[in-house]
């Protein structure tokens, strides 16, 4: 049987691994999002060169962060 100690360390790096887990969910749905988000704030359209001008803008964004 684990001690009080062995039982915490495990509890914590469980949630520590969960909390990882959570955000990797998180940051895939935010990029799944985002050209959809960048062409609705910019107005633009759904024809190729405006899904261009998309792909730069984030681009220059994800540069600048």
């Amino acid at each position: 049987m684990r001690s009080t100690a062995e039982r915490k360390d495990y509890d914590e790096r469980t949630s520590l691994l969960g909390l990882g887990e959570g955000m990797l969910i998180l940051e895939m749905l935010v990029a799944a999002a985002s050209p959809a988000l960048v062409a609705g704030v910019f107005g633009l359209g759904s024809d190729a060169a405006d899904q261009r001008a998309v792909f730069r803008i984030i681009a220059l964004v994800s540069r600048r962060g």
